[in-house]
């Protein structure tokens, strides 16, 4: 019985591909050009890690004047050329300059 047993870790140790030792090592672009399809999901999982501890925080000072209070962003989508061609508190009050 033993020795069936030796023998069949014999055959399995000669079924097995030889180990080196060697690990081949790859760049970061290397590994990005194998695995592109991962990329976008990395993108997003780091920026999400980025901000995931301010999803808690409260409006800031000067939240109310860029975001509640201006002209640009109350136009939704339509103002997105206007915050990108003016000056961050341009559109307060009424004011185009």
């Amino acid at each position: 019985m033993k020795a069936k047993q030796e023998n069949k870790k014999k055959n399995l140790k000669s079924t097995r591909p030889a180990n080196t030792g060697k690990v081949k090592k790859i760049s970061f672009a290397e590994w990005l050009d194998k695995n592109r399809k991962y990329a976008p999901w990395f993108l997003f999982f780091f920026s999400f890690l980025l901000y995931v501890n301010t999803i808690n925080y409260g409006y800031v000072l000067d939240d109310g004047l860029v975001i509640k209070e201006n002209n640009y962003t109350l136009k939704g989508f339509s103002g997105i050329g206007d915050i990108l061609t003016h000056d961050a508190f341009a559109g307060i009050n009424g004011g185009n300059e």
